[in-house]
C-alpha cells in the first residue's frame, strides 16, 4: 500500500513539473492535478496492461517504438477526460508522455 501511494505521489509531482515547464501542457489548479493523478493510476494499472498485451506483436515488430505511442495516447486520454488538464498539440503530448514514463520508471526502480 505504501509503495502504491509513493508511486502515486511521484507521478503527481512529475505531472506538476511537466505542466509547469513544458509549453502546451497546462493544469488549472490542484483539483485537476489530483484527478489526473488518479486517472493515470487507474489507466496504468488496468487499461495499459491490457493494451500492452493486445499490441505485443506490433510492439515487438516496431522494436518497442509502438509502446511510446501507447503512452502518448494514454497521456492524451487523461487530458481528454480531466477538465482543467490541457494538451495543445502532438509535441507537448510526446514530451510530456516521455517525461512521465521516465519518472514512472525511476519510481518503479527505486521502489
Amino acid at each position: 500500500m505504501l509503495r502504491f501511494v509513493l508511486k502515486f505521489g511521484i507521478t503527481g509531482v512529475a505531472l506538476f513539473f511537466i505542466a509547469r515547464h513544458i509549453p502546451g501542457i497546462t493544469l488549472a489548479g490542484w483539483q485537476p492535478l489530483l484527478i489526473a493523478m488518479l486517472a493515470f493510476g487507474l489507466i496504468n494499472s488496468i487499461i495499459k496492461p491490457i493494451f500492452a498485451l493486445l499490441t505485443l506483436p506490433l510492439t515487438i515488430l516496431t522494436l518497442w517504438l509502438f509502446s511510446f505511442f501507447l503512452n502518448i495516447g494514454f497521456f492524451a486520454l487523461v487530458a481528454f477526460l480531466v477538465e482543467g488538464f490541457e494538451i495543445e498539440g502532438f509535441m507537448p503530448a510526446l514530451i510530456g508522455a516521455l517525461l512521465l514514463s521516465f519518472a514512472s520508471g525511476v519510481a518503479n526502480k527505486l521502489l
